[in-house]
């Protein structure tokens, strides 16, 4: 059965899930009277039009949405393209793209688009001039800078951010994303503001180590200590500073017997003395809104010297393992807090 929807001028998705499409290549044909697209939060959604193998349509074919003005994409973490078939698309009303949060979408359409008013697009509250009138070009390319910047100067992005969790979260269950209790200013989608990892052990102190080693058994970072105090537990985190546009760690311990918060100053024993302690702040947490332990290594270069370390090895490095190469980096800083980073 197809579906037809010739009178619709206004359309808003939020939140369905479950959808991994929202137009099949027929339906998309009726809509010819369509002047607004809002798709937001839904977590499956790959395509916005999908082209069904047994629909042909025409010579051409092409999709034209003759009225559509606006399209607004916000917080799609699955969404590839808005349309990944071989078609042309033809735009001649559109003004407005806006385009946030969807960091797996590589291009817009696989075959060609033109739209001939368009002149801007509006991705992750940047706007771009559209590069030889073109959104797919505009997108490659904005892709590139940002890769260019990670690999050259350590500079993560924030969709270099939620790529890199949702690997994590996907290669380590034991990490996952959480929305926080509290605004946040950071600018991130409410579902994934920050990662967090609970009760990881610390069964010994780092403060009187000498010597720091990684294991290299398993999948834990951490190093080994001869002496045997009460243990501890903690919750890791890790939230992005929108300032620096790099990450951070955030730590907060409990008393291994009677499972109390440890006070600030003895989460200080589980960091190795050869971090500097200018590098270590008590901070409130931007998204739990708690007092919390703060480690940051990106002033000392120390993440970016991390990575040319391993390129020398070669081992290859991206926005995708970003924070999993993060946590190696700081399992020096904290080796008796022994998260996993898989």
């Amino acid at each position: 059965m197809v579906v037809s929807l010739p009178v619709l001028q206004s359309l808003s998705i939020s939140q369905c899930d479950s959808l991994r499409y929202l137009f099949c290549s027929s339906t998309a044909t009726s809509l010819v009277k369509l002047r607004d697209l809002k798709i937001v939060e839904c977590e499956m959604m790959e395509v916005i039009v999908k082209n069904e193998d047994e629909i042909q349509l025409g010579r051409t074919s092409k999709l034209v949405f003759s009225s559509l003005i606006s399209i607004k994409l916000r917080n799609i973490p699955n969404l590839k393209g808005f349309c990944l078939e071989v078609l042309g698309f033809e735009w001649p009303s559109l003004k407005s793209v806006d385009i946030s949060f969807c960091w797996k979408l590589g291009i817009f359409v696989s075959g060609y688009s033109n739209q001939p008013i368009l002149s801007k697009v509006l991705i992750d509250s940047n706007h771009y001039s559209l590069e030889m009138g073109d959104l797919n070009t505009t997108l490659m390319s904005m892709r590139q800078k940002d890769n260019l910047a990670f690999k050259e100067e350590g500079i993560l992005m924030i969709n270099g951010f939620l790529i890199g969790g949702d690997h994590l979260v996907a290669q380590c269950p034991s990490w996952t994303w959480n929305s926080g209790r509290i605004f946040s200013a950071s600018g991130l989608p409410h579902r994934r503001r920050f990662l967090i990892t609970r009760n990881v052990p610390c069964l010994r102190r780092a403060s009187s180590k000498v010597v720091v080693e990684h294991k290299n058994e398993g999948d834990e970072c951490g190093g080994e200590d001869n002496n045997i105090p009460t243990p501890r537990s903690y919750d890791v985190s890790i939230t992005y500073d929108k300032h620096n546009r790099s990450p951070r760690l955030w730590l907060k311990g409990y008393d291994g017997e009677s499972k109390m918060i440890l006070p600030l100053e003895l989460v200080l024993q589980d960091i190795a003395e050869h971090h500097p302690r200018e590098l270590i702040t008590i901070e409130r947490h931007p998204d739990l809104g708690e007092d919390h332990v703060s480690l940051y290594l990106h002033q000392l270069n120390f993440i970016k010297d991390f990575y040319d370390h391993h390129a020398l090895q070669g081992i290859d490095l991206s926005v995708e393992n970003y924070l999993q190469i993060l946590l190696e980096a700081y399992a020096s800083v904290v080796p008796t807090i022994m998260y996993k980073c898989c």
